[in-house]
């Protein structure tokens, strides 16, 4: 019975850090219809993951100035990117800032998808 319990224990802890791990992974948005707004205007807003600060976002987006600008509020964990020039070619570079930032899957409405379905359907 010690042998069964311990298991059980030893399995949902497991399972515990892996699923804090995957969340550390995920940046939010404000949903679909803000997604598209964005498209059109250049603003574009995500909470990062909670590990991530306000150094590693400085860092990141100082590879990008004539793509975006970030603001960073790193007591919420938003970033609000606006774009230099607001192409496709260049909102592709998001993908890869939230990629540098750790991010590999971006929430949409509820639904998690990963950073190349979020290039394809939202950043195109």
């Amino acid at each position: 019975m010690k042998k069964i319990f311990f298991t059980l224990i030893v399995l949902v802890g497991f399972a515990t850090v892996g699923f804090s791990q995957d969340r550390g992974t995920i940046a939010n948005t404000e949903g679909k219809e803000q997604l598209m707004s964005s498209k059109v205007s250049g603003e574009y807003t995500f909470t990062l993951p909670s590990n991530v600060t306000n150094e590693m976002v400085t860092k990141n987006a100082s590879y990008y100035p004539s793509y975006f600008t970030v603001n960073f509020d790193n007591a919420s964990k938003t970033a609000n990117i606006s774009m230099v020039n607001n192409e496709a070619k260049s909102r592709y570079v998001i993908a890869r800032f939230l990629s540098a930032c750790g991010v590999k899957e971006v929430e949409i409405d509820g639904k998690n998808v990963p950073v190349h379905v979020f290039i394809e359907e939202y950043l195109k």
